[in-house]
């Protein structure tokens, strides 16, 4: 029998603030293009169709504990 072990290595975690989702503007419905880290730090933007002040909300926290479980998740790998 062959028996082997293996280790893997995250080299970059994927900063995953920097990643662009897609929202849709609550006056006009044209969709704008955000950060998620705009989204978990609650920031504003401004639409690019009406120019209304759109409030970036993450609701019940959701997108800042997948964020979290997925960083968790990778350091997890290295171990």
């Amino acid at each position: 029998m062959i028996s082997f072990s293996f280790s893997i290595k995250v080299l970059n975690i994927p900063e995953l603030d920097q990643v662009p989702i897609e929202v849709e503007c609550p006056v006009c419905l044209l969709h704008t293009w955000v950060k998620i880290g705009e989204v978990r730090r609650r920031d504003f933007v401004i639409c690019r169709g009406c120019h209304a002040n759109i409030l970036l909300e993450d609701h019940l926290g959701q997108i800042h504990r997948c964020v979290r479980g997925f960083e968790e998740m990778l350091k997890g790998m290295e171990r």
